[in-house]
């Protein structure tokens, strides 16, 4: 489709009333945004086409400067969709960063409903035919020209994230192809989102039920685009020039959407080391507040070492917010640890009290049993002064003992005891007359009596008279 305009162009070039455009549609003829018209480009080639339009690479007739446009059919947009278009097409041209694709004018063609975005030229294509080179090449992609081409896009989304004073710009559709690699090789950041400003929530929802190779997981369960979803689409593309191949891949849709939330991906070749795999590993952070930021990438030094002195980062309040907000997180994990410590110290506190519960009724229990031993050795002490019913001298013990005999009094004191509590006890509960207990003499089992021993005392215990004696006496 190289060549030049048709006749049919030039003429409404030619009858263009000039000014600022307005998005609302409305009478014929060609606007623009600082005079220039459609006559003033000739068609040299379409270097591309997207879901926004189609790209060509045109010629500027005053000088000859090879330059790109875009033209976009708005033809079934309605006033607000046009409005929003000149919108971003406005913020677009007041982006100026050396690592950003310049957009100098817009024309507007009422009559074709056509909008031309007057755009830098790259000749080096884009990093989707780059990877697609060296994959068909077999060859990877030095590290050093990925961590250089990093550090560049990362002041392209600096350059959008952190305008003071100004809201920021989002890219929104960072991938690949929206890479373009200028004379000298360096990254041009371009095309911010304008496929999404052109079919608002119906373009989320075409790329959704594509192939969402560059969504980040809070798109993905559709929680919004914030900066931290362009970081991740950034890691994706560092990944992508390492590997030659996207991270996350499924053969389903439904596996591609899991494979994005679980942040899984396969390891870096061998080729590259540990500055590279460190960033990609902190770019694909599922979780946004642990993904890092474009400021916490600059100050990475495999990135600041290859930024130009003018561009290297300054202490801002957005970097300042962010080393708060860590700060913060650090802050909420350690309260929470200290909390999960404070109550199992609890636990083994109650665990401990209630040992020392079980220990202090055990001693107790041994206690009231020790006391009770006690008293049963008082008591059997008590009754030893009326059962030691015999006196053995003590030459008659080594006496007997030298004879290997044992002595009667030692052999018989603890029967006479025996004998002496048990006749006291019937004695005691009989209710007939109880005789006197006599005990003859304590003999031992060959039937010999000491003589040295006295008998013991005789108790004697009132026989009680029967009630019917007493009633006759008292009659």
């Amino acid at each position: 489709m190289g060549g030049r305009h048709s006749s049919s162009t030039r003429s409404r070039s030619s009858n263009a009333s000039q000014g600022p455009a307005s998005g609302s549609g409305g009478g014929g003829g060609v606007g623009s945004g600082n005079g220039s018209a459609l006559a003033d480009y000739e068609v040299v080639e379409v270097i591309g086409r997207g879901s926004s339009g189609v790209v060509k690479k045109v010629r500027r007739l005053r000088d000859g400067a090879s330059i790109a446009w875009k033209e976009i059919d708005f033809g079934d947009m309605c006033d607000v969709r046009k409005q929003m278009l000149l919108t971003e097409i406005n913020l677009i041209i007041q982006l100026r960063h050396c690592n950003i694709v310049r957009c100098y004018n817009y024309i507007i063609d009422r009559e074709a409903k056509r909008a031309y975005i007057i755009m830098e030229y790259c000749p080096n294509g884009d990093l989707a035919a780059l990877i697609k080179q060296h994959r068909r090449d077999k060859k990877y992609i030095p590290e050093d020209d990925i961590l250089r081409w990093l550090s560049q896009l990362a002041l392209a989304l600096r350059c959008c994230h952190c305008r003071q004073g100004v809201k920021a710009v989002l890219h929104r559709d960072l991938k690949p192809a929206n890479c373009f690699l200028d004379a000298g090789r360096s990254i041009k950041l371009g095309d911010f989102g304008l496929a999404r400003v052109l079919a608002g929530d119906a373009s989320f929802a075409s790329t959704y039920l594509g192939t969402p190779y560059y969504m980040s997981p809070e798109q993905v369960k559709l929680c919004g685009y914030t900066e931290k979803s362009d970081m991740w689409a950034l890691g994706v593309v560092a990944y992508e020039l390492a590997c030659l191949r996207p991270p996350f891949n499924g053969s389903t849709h439904d596996q591609l959407v899991a494979a994005i939330l679980s942040g899984s991906y396969r390891p870096l070749p061998d080729v590259y080391g540990e500055p590279l795999r460190s960033i990609i590993a902190d770019l694909l952070q599922p979780d946004p507040d642990r993904r890092i930021s474009v400021e916490q990438l600059l100050d990475r030094p495999s990135i600041r070492d290859r930024l130009p002195p003018d561009e290297l980062p300054e202490p801002s309040l957005r970097r300042w917010a962010d080393e708060q907000r860590r700060l913060a997180d650090s802050l909420g994990r350690l309260r929470r640890l200290l909390k999960s410590r404070e109550r199992e110290l609890d636990a083994r506190a109650a665990a401990a009290d209630e040992r020392e519960a079980r220990l202090a009724k055990r001693e107790a229990e041994v206690a009231r049993r020790e006391a009770r031993a006690r008293l049963l050795n008082d008591r059997l002490r008590g009754l030893a002064p009326l059962t030691d019913l015999s006196i053995v001298d003590s030459s008659d013990k080594e006496n007997n003992f030298s004879l290997g005999v044992a002595s009667c009094a030692d052999s018989n004191s603890t029967a006479s005891a025996a004998a002496f509590v048990s006749a006291s006890y019937a004695a005691s509960t009989s209710a007939s007359p109880v005789a006197p207990v006599h005990d003859e003499g304590v003999g031992d089992a060959c039937g010999c009596v000491d003589e040295k021993e006295e008998p013991p005392p005789q108790l004697h215990r009132p026989v009680p008279r029967p009630r019917r004696t007493l009633q006759r006496e008292a009659n």
